[in-house]
């Protein structure tokens, strides 16, 4: 025997009014035939009874104000209370599969964007290491450039020297040749004196 039927047998329920001025305890006999139903569809959570309160209240909500819906009219047009009370099972227990649907599309996005901020992070994360090993490799480059800046101003003041006769090489007795610098303010005996001292720059 059916929940439908244990109601209409009491004797309590005759019209659809007796629904209507019963309804919460109506649907609490119909609430674990709503559970069933849900259940052998695969949809089993541990919010039913969260889900059921906000279906029913939803249910009311219509059956009370939306009386223009052609769900609702169809409910009051009922030849029956056997056929009123099914359909009344099966708005109830649509509205709360809904809800349970609501329920997890919201843990989906949440998901979703619990993802989304954890890939922005990372993101970001990668772009800092990529800004700074640019950094790092402008610097680098800015210090060869420096590096080579000093080294061509090095050898043009060298080689300036040698052309304006300020440095000479000169063999020694070993056969090494050896690099004299010129000062102009020496006199040729202060020079040959320095020769004389000078080692191999």
């Amino acid at each position: 025997m059916t929940n439908v039927e244990i109601i209409i047998q009491s004797g309590k329920i005759k019209t659809i009014n007796d629904i209507m001025n019963h309804i919460d305890l109506v649907s609490d006999l119909l609430k674990e035939d709503v559970e069933q139903i849900l259940k052998s569809k695969g949809l089993v959570t541990n919010e039913f009874d969260a889900f059921f309160a906000d279906g029913l209240k939803k249910l009311k909500h219509a059956l009370m104000d939306k009386k223009y819906l052609r769900g609702v009219k169809r409910f009051f047009r009922c030849d029956s209370v056997e056929n009123a009370l099914k359909l009344f099972l099966m708005k109830l227990t649509s509205n709360v599969r809904n809800e349970y649907q609501v329920e997890r599309r919201k843990s989906s996005l949440a998901h979703v964007k619990q993802q989304a901020e954890t890939y922005m992070i990372e993101l970001e994360q990668v772009q800092k290491d990529t800004f700074e090993m640019l950094l790092n490799e402008e610097d680098e480059i800015l210090l060869n450039e420096e590096q080579k800046m000093v080294t061509k101003e090095w050898k043009n003041s060298f080689n300036k020297m040698v052309e304006n006769g300020k440095i000479s090489g000169e063999l020694t007795k070993c056969g090494n040749t050896q690099l004299v610098l010129v000062f102009d303010d020496l006199s040729q005996n202060q020079h040959d004196n320095y020769s004389t001292n000078r080692g191999v720059l």
